[in-house]
């Protein structure tokens, strides 16, 4: 290498060095007496650590990539969250983006309230993007956040409307969000009000919005185009709270956008279609006519959803993988929209789609049914009882047996068994001889992933083989099947039989 690269080398590694080592944490009050005093202090990778108080200012990112966090940033306590807290002059906002910052310029652990002003809002974007986590923007007499021109990322928010003043919790125009994991309440989630309310136009091509894993109360409404990237709306629960309205509404766009593993609640139309998305895996229930598409060619592509409890639904849609069936929520009262271990919304969505987080096919509705042996210990056992170590062979690990019945908890897993109540022998391996057979019944989970299991028969223990039987269903119980196989006992005096059971390599 010539020495003029090597000298080029060396500049830029000690230029890396002197940024990291200039990189500051500024602290509110201590440092300085307001937020936004300290934001004019810091440069490009502070942290301005703000103190637990109330902040009666407005504050701007002033186009600076910093993270302004109050202490739950450095610690994850809560109520850092409910005790930092940003209230500003009347009609202002609270927080501002406004100058071309990106989504390295963050916002954590605050309370924003007390906001006010036709064109404000509590977090306000425009031309300029935030990374907007772990906050609380409530009783605002505005939207919630607005974001014109912005990428912002919003994640793992309480965002909620004032009830006296109706504005959108989120407000996005020629935007391209991410609105991951948030817990949004529209102003008045009974009359239909906007939870979300979004809208590109045919010229904003390059965005790509994203609603994902969120909990709305509410409804969304948008429109997207899309010339490049899909929109993504997936994995949400919306509730509409009373019969009128639309839990969805989606009033222009293109098949740029995909509509999928939503759970959707309540409504009149509860999923309204004027324009062309791919709808999918969805379950839709408790609503009147449950989709409603409008008068387009081509028309939208609806396939492999669940309608419940949707009486005027019509029967065009009990095609193309969709069916009229029970999901079998959990808990509905409690607003409990998780599937029981019986849901036909198991391994029932799309199947070309993409494998659920637990390597199966894709379940329908927004919260899918984990499969694996740890969720279903986790059903069973307290975090605490899972934590004890001194408890796993007696309790909780996949030989101990709690409830002594002779089956150990991974063969409770197996058999679809409660490992906590001692089952009858039916719930095991019985063995019945008829004629020159033995007969062998067996239960078997339909809902168990990374498990294999073998039939096996000895003559002289413990020398155990294959017992070369066919396995054949004899009766659906729901959440298993109960088998059947026959082996010959011809020229034998007698043989033993056991189910292994054990984690696939």
């Amino acid at each position: 290498m010539k020495p003029l690269a090597k000298r080029f080398l060396v500049w830029i590694a000690l230029l890396a060095i002197v940024r990291e080592m200039s990189a500051a944490t500024i602290r509110v009050p201590l440092d300085y007496s307001s937020i936004q005093t300290a934001i004019n202090a810091a440069t490009n990778g502070d942290l301005v650590l703000v103190a637990s108080g109330i902040y009666n200012e407005a504050i701007d990112f002033s186009g600076k990539t910093i993270t302004v966090a109050s202490g739950f940033y450095e610690t994850g306590n809560s109520t850092n969250i409910l005790n930092t807290v940003i209230s500003p002059p009347v009609n202002l906002s609270g927080v501002s983006a406004v100058s071309g910052e990106s989504t390295n310029s963050k916002l954590v652990g605050f309370t924003i309230t007390g906001c006010s002003g036709l064109n404000s809002a509590a977090v306000y974007c425009y031309q300029g993007s935030l990374t907007i986590s772990d906050c609380r923007i409530v009783t605002n007499q505005c939207r919630g956040v607005i974001m014109y021109k912005s990428h912002s990322v919003l994640h793992s928010n309480e965002i909620r409307a004032d009830i006296a003043y109706q504005y959108d919790p989120i407000h996005s125009a020629q935007s391209g969000p991410t609105i991951e994991g948030n817990l949004i309440f529209a102003s008045d989630p009974g009359a239909s009000r906007d939870a979300i309310y979004h809208s590109t136009t045919e010229a904003a091509t390059n965005l790509q919005t994203v609603i994902r894993s969120n909990i709305i109360y509410g409804r969304l409404q948008g429109e997207f185009h899309a010339g490049g990237p899909i929109h993504h709306i997936s994995h949400n629960l919306i509730v509409i709270e009373n019969g009128f309205g639309e839990a969805v509404m989606i009033t222009g766009g293109d098949f740029g956008l995909k509509i999928f593993n939503n759970t959707i609640i309540g409504g009149d139309f509860n999923v309204q279609l004027n324009a062309t998305p791919t709808f999918f895996n969805n379950i839709v229930a408790f609503a009147h006519y449950g989709v409603s598409l409008g008068l387009f060619a081509p028309r939208p592509e609806v396939r492999f959803n669940i309608f419940w409890q949707c009486p005027q639904i019509s029967d065009e849609f009990n095609t193309n993988g969709n069916t009229f069936v029970d999901p079998r929520f959990a808990n509905t009262n409690d607003y409990n929209f998780q599937l029981l271990a019986d849901s036909l919304c198991i391994d029932a969505g799309d199947p070309k789609g993409t494998s659920d987080p637990d390597g199966t096919r894709a379940d329908q509705g927004a919260f899918f049914y984990d499969q694996r042996y740890q969720a279903w210990l986790k059903r069973y056992f307290s975090p605490s009882i899972l934590a004890d170590t001194n408890l796993e062979t007696t309790v909780w690990g996949t030989t101990a047996d709690p409830d002594a019945d002779r089956a150990s908890n991974l063969y409770e897993y197996f058999s679809a068994c409660d490992p906590l109540n001692a089952d009858s022998n039916s719930q095991r391996l019985q063995i019945n001889l008829v004629g020159t057979n033995s007969v062998l019944t067996f239960k078997k989970s339909k809902r168990t992933v990374g498990i294999t299991s073998e039939l096996q028969r000895a003559d002289i223990l413990p020398i155990w083989r294959p017992a070369a039987a066919t396995e054949l269903p004899l009766t659906d119980l729901g959440d298993a099947f109960m088998f059947q196989a026959k082996v010959s006992n011809v020229g034998k005096d007698r043989q033993f039989f056991r189910m292994k059971v054990g984690f696939l390599p």
